[in-house]
């Protein structure tokens, strides 16, 4: 009887002892960012994430930008492991550092509200979902971002018959711009979403 307590108690005690060994496990990040270039990023959602997702930043100068846009301005549609809604983002190098506040939701949130709640927060205050006014189940990642200035782009010289080089180079393409790509027709236009700076 003696040998069974003991041995009962040996077992529960390397147990405990074998619980406590195990290293705590790390956070994952429901989003990550994927550096572009100096200035560029994509934002791409975890696996096993809420389906639907908002994206702003809010630069060390204080500017606050809405990244995601629809036509209706809610969340948009986000699949893991996707860019989030199929584009890249240019965070303008002159205003600084940002935070980059990612909203992942079970039903797609209006965007107007939630960058209204954030806007008149102050700067520099943490904050959960929680503390906004939102509907659901929300989770927010903030992920950080230094945008630097992109290097110069060569395009090359054209090469004539004889191997004889143009001496005017042809001017690269305009970047496009980090907001969302512009409707293609006049009618979508009207419903299209200014992505103006809000301070």
């Amino acid at each position: 009887m003696a040998r069974a307590r003991l041995a009962v108690a040996a077992a529960l005690l390397l147990g405990v002892v074998s619980a406590c060994e195990g290293t705590p496990r790390a956070q994952s990040k429901r989003a990550e960012l994927r550096r572009l270039g100096g200035d560029r990023v994509e934002i791409v959602p975890a696996k096993d994430q809420l389906p639907y997702c908002l994206a702003f930043t809010r630069s060390s100068t204080g500017v606050l930008r809405q990244l995601t846009m629809t036509h209706e301005n809610k969340s948009v549609r986000c699949n893991a492991g996707e860019p989030m809604g199929n584009v890249s983002y240019r965070i303008p190098v002159e205003e600084g550092d940002v935070s980059l506040y990612v909203f992942l939701s079970d039903q797609k949130l209006n965007a107007g509200s939630v960058s209204q709640q954030l806007y008149e927060m102050p700067t520099n205050q943490r904050f959960t979902p929680i503390n906004l006014r939102l509907p659901g189940q929300v989770f927010v990642e903030t992920l950080s971002f230094a945008p630097e200035k992109d290097s110069e782009v060569a395009v090359g010289a054209v090469v004539k018959p004889g191997g004889q080089l143009e001496t005017q180079v042809p001017a690269a393409p305009a970047q496009q711009s980090w907001a969302a790509p512009a409707p293609a027709d006049a009618e979508a236009a009207k419903g299209a979403v200014s992505s103006g700076a809000v301070r």
